[in-house]
């Protein structure tokens, strides 16, 4: 239920403030705000949960706590307490692309280059808070920091926007070196395809492929649910354990987008987006029947390198690769195609 209000936030922000950032005269100014606005929500979370608390308490009056009345409930108030802040979540990637990007044809490299930089993030981001930041102040403090952090961000980018430190950010696009001139205008021709294409034609290839990544989409997030509950029964429930998980699953995310970034040079991304998913899901198939050894194949990692005090930085490590090396190929091309 979290997961799912989580990203749906993410994905209505993405939606509504992507439509009004072509619009937008000053994308990085509003995107400074943004950032300050999700901080100051960070800071005030701890007052707002404890009104969704109550607020779950109540319902669970008429809904219950179990069955569908409960997971109703359940989702009801995690969407209340997380819209909010992932709602401004979602819309900082369409406001940055916007900021970043002069010519439309180049979103392809620019989105991919950002969110390898997000995903790279995120990933440091969920091991600090889950190794370190929670268990050295707590989780009120560590939200109390993730939220100066994002408060930090936004003050800085805006102060540099007010003093122009940043106006020539869109004209190097086009005023960059001949060089850069050149390779813009390859990877132009590129995107136009180099054949004719009826442009009815191309709006129904766009129509098939919006539809392709809604439901890519849904099926990553499937096997994300799916992974972490097969992992759990082999790394243990920790918040360690979850930390790692998640980690590996947005590392093989970032370097997607990495792999992205590069595909967008040669064009034909309707191409690149029906052989990754054609990979993702050859991949599991060949994959599935193996898991049904993967308890056994960590029992015989555990028993070569130990599970000892001063063995516990290597023994983290080689869960993480672990994880990592069942997730990344699916999550690699599920990334890499969009």
């Amino acid at each position: 239920m979290v997961l799912a209000a989580y990203m749906g936030g993410l994905a209505s922000g993405a939606w509504f403030i992507g439509r009004l950032a072509d619009r937008l005269s000053e994308p990085l100014a509003v995107y400074s705000y943004l950032e300050m606005a999700i901080g100051v929500y960070g800071l005030a979370f701890p007052i707002i949960f404890s009104i969704g608390s109550g607020l779950y308490i109540f319902l669970a009056g008429f809904l219950g706590t179990t069955g569908t009345g409960g997971a109703v409930n359940k989702l009801l108030v995690s969407v209340l307490l997380l819209s909010p802040s992932t709602f401004m979540m979602g819309g900082t990637l369409p406001l940055l692309t916007r900021a970043v990007t002069a010519l439309p044809e180049m979103v392809g490299r620019r989105v991919s280059g950002l969110y390898f930089i997000n995903s790279s993030g995120a990933v440091f981001g969920a091991l600090a808070a889950g190794f370190f930041l929670i268990r050295w102040f707590g989780v009120q403090a560590t939200l109390t920091i993730a939220a100066a952090l994002n408060i930090a961000v936004g003050v800085s980018l805006l102060a540099a926007w007010r003093y122009g430190w940043l106006s020539g950010m869109e004209g190097e696009d086009e005023e960059g070196s001949p060089h850069e001139a050149e390779e813009e205008e390859s990877e132009l021709q590129n995107l136009l395809w180099k054949e004719e294409v009826e442009e009815s034609r191309l709006r129904t290839w766009a129509a098939f492929a919006l539809w392709g990544v809604g439901l890519s989409g849904l099926i990553v997030m499937v096997y994300e649910v799916s992974w972490i509950r097969l992992l759990s029964t082999i790394l243990g429930s920790s918040t360690y354990s979850f930390t790692l998980m998640l980690a590996a699953f947005i590392t093989g995310i970032a370097l997607g987008s990495l792999m992205a970034r590069w595909l967008a040079r040669f064009g034909r991304p309707f191409l690149y987006f029906g052989l990754t998913q054609f990979f993702i899901g050859a991949s599991l198939l060949i994959v599935l029947p193996l898991y049904s050894r993967l308890p056994y194949a960590f029992l015989s990692l555990q028993s070569i390198i130990g599970h000892t005090d001063s063995g516990y930085a290597l023994y983290e490590t080689v869960k993480y690769l672990f994880c990592l090396a069942i997730m990344l190929p699916p999550t690699l091309a599920s990334d890499g195609g969009h």
